[in-house]
């Protein structure tokens, strides 16, 4: 015979109870947020200030900053958050990507277009992180908008032919970069490290340029799988927006050129005849042990499209500061991950 307790078979109970003890044994959270700080924080006035501010809002355990290449934008900004009584750790070593994390960094070295910071929470398990900056040069989505990606002039007319454009995606080495990362991620990964990765690509996601949007932003009937994206997910990577919001239609989460108000447009706009705007900026991650939960875009409501300030909506969640003012031309990314020690996707 089987005891019951309280209208429950004894197993039934203890599976209940089992399972409530995985959930709440070793469950944490994880924060992160990306962001291209345009020329460390210069370009516009107070735009350091603004940084910091959106990291004492949004509290995220990790940074991804990029574009930091002038001064020691990192320093500035850790005795921001020091004033505010938060405790961060920044990267020792000099280069254009960085990385902020409430984590002690214990090991960090640079990649070809990328930082690489091994972090150690209190819980003893160890996250690699990776900021990223690709090349800009080689600009090859503007092709199929009549401009060209190595000069931003204007072209006779737009380049759909797929193997110029695949031509100068693959010249601009930034699939060559993507590669060293996931070469070097993958020991990390087999030893059951929690690996994320963010950044500016200045290249599309290959799931934003399919046959939904072939006749949409200009794309000019051009279907292409994105090498950088491509490779990515490839190696197990999984894009946090496109995870959440699969339809780039609906959901396009442009993130670049962003509005700002204290610039002209003129200014965003590198082809101000077309309709440039694009999702280059990236949270991506190894989903062993984590579980995305949020991920929504930080900056202006508007982008910039044809030379113009752009205020038309999307369906796409976006966290705009209070005061209107923004420190990039570039929309950032923030995403929420819960994990343990077992795996839950």
């Amino acid at each position: 015979m089987v005891k019951v307790f309280y209208g429950l078979s004894m197993r039934k109970f203890w599976c209940i109870l089992l399972m409530a003890q995985m959930l709440s044994v070793g469950a944490e959270t994880l924060r992160v947020m990306q962001l291209n700080v345009w020329n460390s924080g210069y370009g516009v006035p107070g735009a350091r200030v603004m940084i910091g501010d959106e990291i004492k809002k949004h509290r995220p355990d990790i940074v991804f900053l990029c574009e930091c290449v002038k001064d020691r934008i990192v320093d500035d900004l850790l005795a921001q958050l020091k004033s505010a009584d938060l405790q961060y750790y920044g990267s020792r070593l000099d280069g254009a990507n960085q990385v902020i994390s409430r984590f002690p960094i214990v090991q960090e070295a640079l990649l070809p277009s990328a930082y690489k910071a091994v972090l150690n929470p209190d819980n003893g398990q160890k996250i690699v992180a990776y900021s990223v900056h690709l090349n800009y040069r080689n600009y090859a989505c503007y092709l199929p908008r009549g401009y060209s990606g190595e000069t931003w002039k204007k072209l006779s007319e737009p380049v759909t032919d797929l193997e110029k454009i695949v031509a100068m995606n693959l010249a601009s080495g930034r699939p060559e970069a993507i590669r060293a990362i996931t070469a070097d991620a993958r020991a990390h990964i087999a030893a059951g490290d929690i690996v994320v990765l963010g950044g500016d690509f200045n290249e599309p996601s290959w799931r934003d340029w399919g046959e939904e949007t072939k006749n949409l932003y200009d794309h000019n009937g051009t279907v292409i799988s994105w090498h950088s994206t491509a490779l990515l997910e490839k190696n197990g990577f999984r894009d946090s927006y496109r995870e959440l919001y699969p339809n780039p239609v609906t959901h396009p989460g442009f993130t670049y050129p962003c509005d700002n108000s204290a610039v002209s447009a003129g200014r965003l706009s590198w082809a101000p005849e077309a309709d440039e705007r694009d999702r280059i900026d990236f949270i991506f991650y190894h989903p062993g042990k984590l579980k995305l939960e949020r991920v929504i875009l930080l900056g202006p409501q508007g982008m910039i499209k044809h030379g113009e300030r752009d205020l038309t909506p999307t369906a796409d969640p976006v966290s705009s500061p209070k005061d209107g003012r923004w420190p990039s031309d570039h929309r950032g990314n923030l995403a929420d991950f819960v994990y343990s020690e077992a795996v839950v996707e």
